[in-house]
């Protein structure tokens, strides 16, 4: 009993140079061949024509059919037609590496006497799924998907509306509630606010001034003693007064 995807491994050492053909049908069986696959069954054929030359290899993978996917709007799964076809080359190198999805090219090592298709058939079926996967619509212009369940989503939405409006309302009450803890609002467009817990202004005392009962004015009676009379009691004006008059 061959050995479950044994189909899909080439000895390609043992192909002289030329053309050679391959096909293949892939469904749910192919598909659990990986793990957490993204598409999990599928009606689909795939022809493969390679190439052999002391090069490497050129393949042409040709994939019709249908791809069962989940839906993105209802969830529901449905078949996705698929018709795609993918150019693969294969070059001789040292060491195997991982297929570039840019140029489409994968080196096989030369301790690698084998080559494996299913790896590469998977993953140009994912390449093929686009990024939005609805069924399609009715003939009439409906949406294919399952009217129950859009029903029910639609109804999720509009929970989920409510609940985002009253989140919402709550944080419009708690600024409000947070306005009235700084003062009271008038509710006009001016923003102005007033506040009823503070005391009103009491008016300032002034400061007692004291004043004196002695109204006696300590120089009264007195005569202002000029300049001149506090210097003629120096000595040294007399002489200075005299240099001056002879000048």
């Amino acid at each position: 009993m061959p050995t479950k995807g044994q189909e899909y491994i080439i000895d390609y050492k043992t192909l002289e140079s030329g053309i050679y053909e391959f096909d293949y049908h892939i469904d749910k069986e192919f598909f659990s061949m990986f793990d957490e696959p993204m598409v999990q069954d599928g009606n689909a054929d795939v022809h493969a024509a390679m190439r052999v030359s002391s090069a490497g290899l050129d393949i042409q993978l040709t994939i019709t059919g249908t791809l069962c996917v989940e839906c993105d709007r209802c969830l529901e799964p449905f078949d996705m037609p698929i018709d795609a076809s993918y150019d693969l080359v294969v070059k001789y190198g040292d060491h195997t590496t991982p297929l570039d999805e840019a140029d489409d090219v994968i080196t096989i090592g030369a301790d690698d006497d084998f080559l494996d298709l299913r790896q590469h058939i998977y993953e140009y079926v994912i390449l093929s799924l686009p990024a939005r996967r609805v069924h399609p619509d009715a003939p009439d212009g409906t949406p294919g998907c399952d009217p129950d369940m859009l029903a029910h989503f639609l109804i999720s939405d509009d929970e989920d509306d409510e609940y985002i409006n009253d989140e919402e309302d709550d944080e419009e009450d708690d600024e409000e509630d947070d306005e009235e803890d700084e003062g009271e609002y008038d509710g006009d467009d001016d923003d102005e606010y007033y506040t009823e817990d503070l005391a009103p202004a009491q008016p300032v005392e002034p400061a007692d001034i004291i004043v004196s009962d002695n109204t006696s004015d300590p120089f009264a009676g007195q005569e202002m003693e000029t300049i001149e009379q506090k210097l003629s009691r120096d000595p040294r004006w007399k002489k200075i007064k005299a240099k001056l008059n002879n000048i």
